[in-house]
């Protein structure tokens, strides 16, 4: 609805806004889930190795070098990448579970807010939130971030559960908790469009 002239003058007023909203839209890193490539996890890319095995099961081993993904031989071509990356998201979905819980344990005793329960799911477009119960869920996907993003988001919720809002008294909370809170939810913001597998 704006004119050419309204649309120029805005972008010359807000420059960095304009490049930090379309840095926000940048795709995500394309895998292929083959043998050699790199994938995340706690903030690191790893080197994936595929190995084909005889057998129906598929599993995933975190290894010192790196990721060791076996599948069956039977899977070839797009259907391997297809296992590779189903078997790697359900290894990670665990591991977030794991992360979560620990997570939500240790900021837990050191707040004094418990959430009712804590749920870990398949989030698109957020990567935590607090329920009216007092459920907290978690996007998995942050397993994939530096463990310091997860730790934020985790003390973000547990604040949601004394302030039900984004107000001043919310961020009072948070910042008692993690000083550094806007450094971490700014580091999060721009590692976001990478965490995809």
């Amino acid at each position: 609805r704006m004119s050419q002239a309204e649309i120029v003058a805005f972008v010359r007023q807000r420059p960095a806004w304009v490049l930090k909203r379309l840095d926000a839209r940048a795709p995500s890193p394309v895998r292929r889930f083959e043998d050699g490539e790199t994938v995340p996890y706690l903030g690191r890319e790893l080197p994936l190795r595929v190995v084909a095995v005889p057998g129906r099961r598929s599993s995933v081993v975190l290894e010192p070098g790196g990721f060791a993904v076996q599948v069956p031989w039977s899977f070839e071509g797009e259907a391997r990448a297809a296992k590779v990356r189903a078997v790697l998201t359900a290894w990670y979905r665990e591991r977030a579970t794991s992360l979560f819980g620990e997570l939500v344990t240790r900021w837990s005793a050191a707040s004094g807010l418990t959430p009712k329960s804590v749920l870990v799911r398949d989030q698109k477009s957020r990567w935590g939130s607090c329920g009216p119960d007092g459920t907290i869920r978690f996007n998995w996907r942050l397993v994939l971030a530096q463990p310091e993003l997860a730790e934020y988001v985790v003390v973000h919720e547990l604040a949601h559960l004394r302030h039900k809002h984004h107000q001043a008294a919310f961020w009072e909370e948070v910042a008692r908790m993690l000083p550094d809170h806007r450094e971490r939810r700014k580091r999060l913001r721009l590692a976001g469009p990478g965490l995809a597998v």
